[in-house]
């Protein structure tokens, strides 16, 4: 079997090179500016890949699913849209959730301590692949400022009740990578990084951050008083100001999840 996983595309899954497998994962933030039609658009590109199966959690980016989760979820059918849910494929039980510890009350956000655990609560025992949009605390997840911006109520979950097979998460896309650690393959499978102007100029970086905010705000009163047509792609530019394609999908083959407890090493980059 094999498990192709990406995150973080940010709007340029389509500059994103897939390689076929038999399940696809996204690890979260689809979209930009949280908007329906950057989902629309991220179906649709869903649509011409191969994988028999794809699995998809949302984060922190991607508003859409947490301010109206009915109407978004409706979008993706071209995938199974977990969110803190489950499903079975070929034998393998599935979780996802697209929560994140608190930052600057970003999407699915939530505050570190009792209130993100009730989440990671909801994670069954027998749980062979999880997919979540953060990492667990020191686990593929130091940010170019050298700090684990992990969770470390995820960890603890994961070290007392739940030792699930392979664990795909994104959200720190600099952590870039994967590793074993017990039985558990981790994956981080950002695709994005920050283009070359934005590491060399922190403060254009801050306004640009800004920018995005500014941005949903304008959409958000720009839909409320005329229409627009699925076929503009405004947050596509915007991405592309900001990230590039800076990293691979991470292949993950395998007899079974569920019966071979040993992983082949991930394929190499297929950039």
């Amino acid at each position: 079997m094999k498990i192709v996983c990406i995150s973080d595309t940010h709007n340029l899954h389509r500059a994103t090179a897939v390689p076929d497998g038999d399940i696809l994962i996204h690890a979260g933030d689809i979209t930009v500016a949280g908007d329906a039609r950057e989902v629309a658009d991220f179906n649709t590109w869903l649509g011409t890949l191969p994988h028999k199966h794809k699995v998809v959690v949302a984060g922190n980016h991607d508003f859409c699913f947490e301010n109206s989760p009915q109407k978004t979820k409706a979008l993706l059918t071209n995938a199974h849209y977990l969110q803190d849910s489950g499903v079975e494929i070929e034998g393998l039980f599935i979780w996802g959730s697209p929560v994140s510890p608190h930052y600057h009350d970003w999407a699915f956000n939530r505050k570190r301590g009792s209130e993100i655990r009730r989440h990671w609560k909801l994670i069954p025992p027998h749980t062979d692949l999880l997919i979540t949009h953060c990492p667990p605390f020191g686990i593929l997840d130091t940010s170019d400022r050298g700090s684990h911006e992990g969770c470390r109520d995820l960890l603890d979950v994961l070290q007392q009740r739940v030792r699930p097979r392979l664990h795909v998460f994104g959200h720190i896309h600099e952590a870039h990578g994967y590793t074993t650690i017990g039985t558990t393959q981790y994956v981080n499978a950002s695709i994005v990084g920050p283009k070359g102007w934005t590491r060399r100029f922190w403060l254009l970086n801050q306004l640009t951050q800004l920018g995005i905010r500014i941005f949903r705000l304008f959409q958000w009163l720009k839909n409320l008083f005329w229409k627009t047509t699925p076929a503009q792609r405004h947050s596509s530019t915007l991405s592309q100001f900001q990230w590039e394609v800076a990293h691979a999908a991470i292949v993950i083959e395998t007899a079974s999840l569920s019966t071979d407890p040993n992983f082949r090493a991930p394929s190499k980059s297929l950039l």
